[in-house]
């Protein structure tokens, strides 16, 4: 069924690429590409009709998904009618379709983004940055890093690749590409420059975007609700995306500040029970997006008698690397000034041991067996003042430690991530 399903779908998709002929924007990386195609598509679509994935489409059915703008069904005879959709997507004429496909393409074993590519050939592509995530699944983190590149390779000469100038696995990927690199971040190397970054926990972040290939002023873009440095690249890649297609800096930075912010689970602050802060970046974890995180605690200043807390889950499908990265995840949450360090899992063992080696005492670490029982556990532990924050791999579902602590779990169904029937 997944087979035919899967011709049918890449058949009616090609079709429909082929009569509408869009330009393709595609995404890729290891973290942060949910929220860097939707900041893209803020930008363009202050000059074009854009279309971007309402959910996180980015398989060899996702995407197809995406291209014939058609929901992922739940039942096998959802299925059935989906074929029959498709084939009708195909045949029919759609004057309003789509000038701009800004898409996410993931890669889960070997092939996955040369398969999207040949499927829907992106004149842009986008790296976002390369850690473990999904290792486990390919002979080697370079066996990877080489499935990442072939997005870039895939690029025509007069296309376009971003390249995140921060992380070094991605940054060398410009040796690859026949198509013009633009870089991005905050070091010196990037040409679309973050400056003057500031984290104002809990209301947001501001900082300015330098184009140093120009003599412009470098703008300034400030995000209400939305945390971390890593969010400042996420805006610098869809200006440099914008400029690319006649969005000047100044439009980007206006609609950025206006309506950018994070998908749910990504580091989103919300209130929580007893006058405390959550960081809820339950949607996912990695080393890199882990690190980011506990940059962001370790910024924020709790009341006088507050602490900092973090609830952390495994790390998934980081295969040969899975003891070591949690066990410099303990290291980097001592060096975060975490105060209570809850830990879900049993790999998280490893976590507990380097947090020990770093400096922390046993009684401010914690293992639990699950998210719930992270959640009643510090139901009773967390104090007024405390800024707890909540992450770990979709398997760990920390969304559930996050309910349990909401200061309005009412309100759950639209401020966290995996509300849907299916994930309850």
């Amino acid at each position: 069924m997944k087979n035919l399903v899967t011709k049918i779908l890449t058949w009616a998709s090609k079709r429909v690429l082929a009569k509408h002929k869009p330009i393709i924007i595609a995404v890729t990386g290891s973290v942060g590409k949910t929220s860097t195609r939707d900041a893209i598509a803020l930008v363009l679509g202050t000059k074009f009709r854009v279309r971007v994935p309402k959910k996180n489409l980015n398989t060899e059915i996702g995407v197809p998904l995406v291209i014939l703008d058609l929901d992922k069904p739940t039942s096998a005879w959802g299925w059935l009618a989906l074929m029959f959709k498709a084939i009708g997507q195909a045949t029919a004429s759609d004057q309003s379709y789509p000038t701009h496909l800004v898409l996410e393409f993931g890669a889960d074993r070997p092939g996955d983004i040369k398969h999207l590519c040949e499927l829907a050939p992106p004149s842009v592509g986008v790296v976002t940055a390369i850690t473990y995530v999904h290792v486990a699944n390919y002979p080697s983190l370079e066996a990877m890093i080489a499935e990442k590149a072939e997005l870039i390779k895939s690029l025509p000469a007069d296309g376009l690749a971003i390249l995140n100038a921060d992380d070094e696995r991605t940054l060398a990927m410009r040796q690859l590409s026949q198509a013009l690199v633009v870089t991005y971040g905050s070091n010196d190397q990037a040409e679309v420059a973050v400056v003057d970054y500031v984290l104002n926990a809990p209301r947001g972040i501001r900082f300015a975007v330098a184009d140093r290939r120009t003599e412009e002023m470098p703008t300034q873009v400030e995000l209400a609700g939305t945390l971390g440095a890593h969010q400042a690249l996420v805006c610098a890649a869809a200006i440099a995306v914008g400029k690319h297609f006649g969005v000047s800096a100044a439009q980007a930075a206006k609609v950025l500040s206006a309506q950018y912010s994070p998908p749910a689970g990504r580091l989103k602050p919300l209130a929580g029970i007893k006058q405390t802060l959550l960081l809820d970046d339950s949607y996912n974890a990695a080393p890199a997006s882990m690190n980011a995180a506990l940059e962001v605690l370790k910024a924020c200043q709790p009341t006088d008698v507050g602490r900092r807390v973090a609830a952390l889950g495994e790390m998934a499908e980081l295969g040969p690397h899975t003891e070591e990265q949690h066990r410099q995840l303990g290291w980097r949450a001592a060096e975060a000034g975490v105060d209570l360090l809850v830990l879900v899992g049993e790999k998280s063992r490893d976590t507990a041991r380097g947090a020990l080696e770093a400096g922390m005492k046993d009684d401010q670490i914690v293992l639990v067996k699950n998210a719930e029982e992270a959640g009643r556990y510090l139901d009773k532990e967390i104090k007024s003042g405390d800024v707890v924050l909540i992450k770990g791999s979709q398997s760990s579902r920390m969304e559930k430690t996050v309910r349990d602590l909401l200061a309005d779990p009412t309100k759950a169904s639209e401020l966290l991530v995996r509300q849907e029937p299916e994930w309850q």
